[in-house]
């Protein structure tokens, strides 16, 4: 892998990570980055509203929105694949 992996996944919104520094086998990860991204929120109140993949497709900004009506609260996150395939969550924020 790269030293460094950057994206601007969006006009004026990037992220980026040093793929290097990310402890794989501490988790087992997810089958998809829906899943990655939604583990550890009830599932009432979570719902995925978009998955834009990189062009390389091992890596996926998963737009969420969180919480319950009327009180819904946009949540980004950022997942990469491992090299056995799974999913994981590097980072959110809102």
């Amino acid at each position: 892998m790269a030293a460094w992996f950057e994206w601007e996944y969006a006009p004026g919104a990037s992220w980026g990570y040093d793929p290097t520094a990310v402890g794989w086998s501490d988790e087992d990860g997810f089958d998809s980055p829906e899943q990655a991204a939604t583990q550890g929120f009830p599932s009432q109140f979570v719902r995925v509203e978009s998955v834009q993949y990189h062009p390389d497709g091992n890596h996926a900004v998963v737009e969420l929105m969180t919480n319950e009506e009327p009180d819904l609260y946009p949540y980004t996150v950022h997942c990469a694949r491992d090299p056995s395939g799974r999913w994981h969550e590097l980072a959110g924020h809102n």
